[in-house]
């Protein structure tokens, strides 16, 4: 099961497959359209890879609920673009949760992992840990390891567990560094 913003659902995983030889077998289907037409391609139509868009993580999880814990659509989940999911107050991220640990694997993809710091990292993390890592409560996360200006709202790392959430993290990532990646072909504009 694939969750990724509508565009990069269309154009890129409806299609990245034809592109390597050893999964041009896979087949894959987008739920687009109304929720019937989603569910049909959810429930009903033989595929490899199920495809959803972001937005409709509210619905999905509902269509999920009465399912067995053994149903195929609960082997893999890959979230592209996971950072949409980092504010912990949302409600797709709350949802997605309550059923995360019934997924086998989970798989969060972004190229922008905490584009306004640490705390950016709190609901990915709650993801692919099931809560195990630094808790469910993002409260309580925050109070344990910021300190905030006299308004309340500018809010900093205390010092001395900055080391600690980069080695958690790593139990839980993998980057690739720049160095390490093939030569790329140049970007067409």
């Amino acid at each position: 099961l694939v969750l990724a913003p509508k565009r990069v659902a269309q154009l890129v995983w409806t299609k990245e497959h034809l592109d390597w030889e050893h999964l041009q077998h896979l087949t894959v289907s987008l739920g687009l359209g109304s929720a019937a037409k989603r569910r049909k391609m959810l429930l009903l139509e033989p595929r490899d890879i199920a495809i959803q868009t972001i937005d409709n993580i509210q619905w999905l999880m509902k269509e999920l609920a009465p399912l067995p814990d053994d149903h195929p659509l609960f082997d893999l989940l890959v979230v592209d673009e996971s950072s949409r999911l980092k504010n912990p107050r949302s409600k797709r991220a709350r949802e997605l949760f309550k059923q995360i640990d019934r997924f086998r694997n989970v798989w969060l993809t972004t190229g922008t992992p905490r584009p306004n710091g640490i705390a950016d990292q709190f609901m990915p993390m709650k993801l692919l840990s099931g809560g195990r890592m630094w808790g469910k409560s993002y409260d309580a996360w925050e109070q344990r390891n910021f300190t905030s200006d006299y308004t309340g709202f500018k809010k900093e790392v205390i010092p001395e567990r900055a080391p600690t959430f980069e080695q958690d993290i790593k139990k839980y990532t993998y980057a690739i560094d720049p160095d390490d990646m093939d030569e790329l072909p140049g970007l067409v504009t």
